[in-house]
């Protein structure tokens, strides 16, 4: 977290302090101490959930209410589901007014009215550096260089490297060779991975806007400028949840997701035999890690049973894969302005091969829950770019292979963002972003995002 969030959630615990300690004065029977600590901690999660952590969010009036406004929702509902199942017979009568006070006390006019000025006046002491198009350049100047004083404009993309602090607003600027979408997608993660190892050493968060980051929105919030959405770059990051923390935290979530595999093997073993016979875990080969092969267990779900083999291929998938991949090189690149694709869905929804029982799995992806042993194992992570088969990596542009320098996940930032509906270049790009930025707070984030997806049956995986 940057030392403007510490600075956020400091006065958080300072003024929620004050007004529980007010009110509690005011009530002839002492409030429980502990039913204070999990509504701070509510509102706290709540507000990192919906990046109230970020100072910059705050320039976006209208979307911070959005998000403070879901926060409060969020804490109200949990919070009185907590006392209803775990503390109702514990809670006297004083701690549940205490705490109905505290909650717009703290909700509406701190958050709202306090902390949002806070914020603001925290953005003033920010530098922010632009290397703007006249196009996005006009509309900072005019809507967003009063609120932050100390911004000034960059002659040169070679000024860059000399950044060490503070904010890079940066419009993308497509190559001349840029001809479709798919020209596009590449041409950007081209431009972002070189702009990041420029700030590699700094401190410097960096705002990339492009008109197309818009069919990002659904893997994360963005920050607008105007109507232009910005995708957000963290270069500088310290390497040691990803050469530990990452691989305790998959081994954590290994063990504890190892008893629901057991609880419910037994009742898809015979779901799986009486539909399709044997095996019912299948191993398929995929493309891991630095280009690796490993084999990766999966519930069966339809009757032909392929890629045992690196050469195995199934030609319906294949055949769909290659016409979404041209469908969306035949799509002409309009700067400024979105040109969409057609087709839009990441896995066939439909085959003969499937049946009832297999649909189901594959619609709540209990079809990958073997995939705990890929993870104990080392071959998988819990998040990540998800393991592609031989031949789908051989369709790849040869851009889309930065996605391998990550591990290879359980679930990622396009099956979290409406379980895989978008075009395919663009979940290409969103695994090679998270290869690019992967950290415990994204990690964190896109697990959350997962599990609400869950609960969408309409969509395959």
């Amino acid at each position: 977290m940057a030392p403007s969030s510490f600075i956020l959630l400091f006065f958080d615990a300072l003024f929620f302090s004050g007004i529980y300690l007010a009110l509690a004065f005011t009530l002839e029977r002492p409030p429980l101490l502990v039913t204070a600590s999990i509504l701070f901690l509510l509102f706290a999660g709540a507000f990192w959930y919906f990046r109230l952590y970020r100072i910059e969010v705050y320039l976006e009036r209208q979307r911070n209410l959005a998000r403070l406004f879901n926060s409060l929702a969020v804490v109200f509902i949990l919070f009185w589901a907590a006392w209803w199942f775990l503390l109702k017979t514990e809670w006297p009568l004083a701690s549940r007014l205490l705490h109905l006070m505290v909650i717009p006390t703290f909700g509406i006019f701190y958050a709202l009215l306090l902390r949002s000025s806070l914020a603001l006046f925290l953005l003033r002491f920010l530098p922010v550096h632009t290397l703007l198009n006249e196009r996005d350049q006009a509309v900072f100047s005019s809507r967003w260089a009063k609120l932050l004083p100390r911004s000034r404009t960059l002659a040169a993309a070679d000024e860059i490297t000399a950044l060490h602090s503070g904010f890079l607003f940066w419009s993308y600027s497509p190559a001349a060779e840029v001809k479709n979408r798919a020209d596009m997608w590449g041409d950007y993660l081209k431009q972002l991975t070189v702009l990041r190892e420029q700030l590699a050493d700094g401190k410097v968060i960096v705002f990339a806007f492009n008109p197309y980051n818009e069919e990002l929105q659904g893997a994360f919030s963005l920050l607008h400028l105007d109507e232009t959405p910005a995708l957000e770059l963290r270069p500088g990051r310290r390497d040691l949840y990803r050469l530990a923390g990452k691989r305790i935290l998959d081994l954590l979530a290994g063990v504890i997701l190892f008893p629901f595999f057991l609880i419910l093997h037994p009742l898809i073993f015979i779901l799986v035999s009486c539909s399709f016979g044997r095996p019912v875990i299948f191993r398929q080969q995929r493309i891991g890690r630095q280009g690796k092969t490993f084999a990766l267990f999966k519930y069966r779900t339809m009757d032909i049973v392929s890629g045992k083999k690196t050469t195995e291929i199934d030609k319906t998938h294949f055949d769909f894969i290659r016409q979404l991949l041209e469908e969306e090189a035949q799509v002409p690149f309009i700067d400024q302005r979105i040109s969409a694709v057609g087709r839009r869905v990441r896995k066939l929804r439909q085959r003969e091969e499937f049946s009832p029982i297999g649909t189901l799995l594959r619609k709540t992806s209990l079809d990958e829950l073997p995939q705990i042993f890929n993870i104990l194992a080392g071959q998988m992570s819990l998040v990540g770019p998800r393991p592609a088969l031989p031949y789908e990596v051989a369709l790849y542009p040869e851009w889309a292979s930065l996605r391998f320098q990550a591990p290879q996940g359980l679930t990622g930032l396009w099956q979290s963002s409406g379980r895989g509906l978008m075009p395919l270049h663009t979940a290409l790009f969103l695994d090679c972003y998270y290869a690019l930025e992967r950290s415990f707070w994204l990690d964190l984030f896109t697990l959350f995002k997962t599990a609400r997806s869950l609960w969408d049956f309409t969509k395959i995986y």
